[in-house]
């Protein structure tokens, strides 16, 4: 997977090119995670150009052509489960969560709202599942970043996929830990669900709001005009 960001008048683009996705992640019982989504977590994710800088810095390309890859393939992930950078636009509110719905990122307010790795029923039909994890910088614990809204009687719910289920294992948490522990990039990669089709996308900030939008001509950009993210 490739990702490139661009900054054009001061909006950052972001390309993501996803594979086709075994559709859902279960973690295993034995993987520890928080069962309260904490807001903070996210608050504490850099800026989108100190995080690229971060992981220039510490050996961030040859982590994820090497290490993370071998990581991937030796536990069978690598059709389910996405790199990302850990990153910002904006800041979120307290009790707020970036969730995805439509290929469109907003705050959503959860005060008062238990998150769990299963999801959240919410007023509108549908539910929050998790959709991204990054680690914890003192356990080797995963724990929610970002979410997707599910609605009940949409075709392509994860939560009703048919697919194979794709559990993350407590061997595979300590590994990725001890990867990014070695060149000090906990605070900068984490993991996502693949959720698409092969696809090329935009990411780009509008207020508070990141949306993705097709790309339909590759070569429009490339390393003379983007940074390579991920």
């Amino acid at each position: 997977m490739r990702n490139f960001i661009l900054s054009v008048a001061n909006c950052h683009i972001f390309i993501r090119i996803t594979l086709e996705s075994s559709d859902s992640v279960h973690l295993s019982p034995t993987v520890e995670t928080m069962n309260v989504y904490d807001p903070h977590v996210f608050k504490s994710t850099k800026y989108l150009r100190d995080s690229e800088r971060m992981f220039l810095m510490n050996n961030g390309p040859t982590v994820r052509s090497e290490s993370v890859r071998n990581l991937f393939i030796k536990h069978g992930v690598v059709d389910g489960l996405g790199l990302i950078l850990l990153h910002k636009h904006f800041e979120l509110g307290d009790g707020q969560a970036l969730v995805d719905y439509n290929s469109t990122s907003m705050a959503w307010d959860l005060k008062d709202t238990t998150v769990s790795g299963k999801g959240v029923v919410q007023e509108h039909g549908g539910f929050i599942k998790p959709g991204a994890w990054l680690l914890s910088p003192t356990k080797k614990r995963l724990i929610f970043y970002e979410f997707c809204f599910h609605h009940h009687n949409a075709t392509n719910n994860l939560a009703y996929s048919q697919t194979t289920l794709l559990y993350l294992t407590e061997e595979f948490v300590d590994e990725f830990s001890e990867i990014l522990h070695q060149d000090n990039l906990t605070g900068v990669l984490g993991v996502c669900l693949l959720k698409s089709p092969l696809s090329t996308e935009i990411e780009t900030s509008e207020g508070h709001a990141n949306i993705s939008v097709p790309v339909t001509d590759d070569t429009v950009f490339g390393p003379l005009n983007s940074i390579e993210a991920i």
